[in-house]
């Protein structure tokens, strides 16, 4: 199961929510931005249950991360060393970056590819839907 849509770490019952799913076999996961995500907000949800964890990382550069995800504020390198860690800390935590291709970004993708590797984590590549963006174009 996965907690998400808009920023699920902004709930303040998303401990308890692991906490139960997990308790009712069901894999738990949460997709964030990574902005509030911190070591100690992370050891919570692994001792709450949590499976996984997913961050939406689209650059590692911040500029062209905070334009293709509105309210990531964060330096992107350093969510990466929060979930390194949090992987380390829970080896079963699997650690995956969701990367959205897009015009903005394409270019990034080697480095940031390159980076989230290093740090022993998972990555999604998903291009971006360019159907609105064709149809605008004709």
């Amino acid at each position: 199961m996965s907690l998400s849509g808009g920023e699920p770490l902004l709930r303040h019952d998303l401990t308890q929510l692991v906490h139960l799913s997990s308790h009712l076999g069901l894999v738990v996961g949460v997709d964030t931005n990574g902005t509030l995500l911190t070591v100690e907000s992370g050891r919570n949800l692994l001792r709450a249950g949590l499976g996984y964890l997913c961050v939406s990382i689209d650059a590692l550069s911040r500029d062209i991360n905070a334009k293709t995800r509105v309210g990531s504020v964060r330096e992107p390198s350093d969510i990466l060393r929060t979930m390194r860690t949090l992987c380390q800390d829970e080896p079963s935590l699997k650690g995956i970056v969701l990367c959205t291709i897009s015009r903005q970004n394409f270019t990034e993708i080697p480095v940031l590819v390159r980076h989230v590797a290093e740090e022993g984590l998972s990555i999604l590549l998903q291009p971006v839907n360019l159907t609105r963006q064709l149809r605008q174009e004709k």
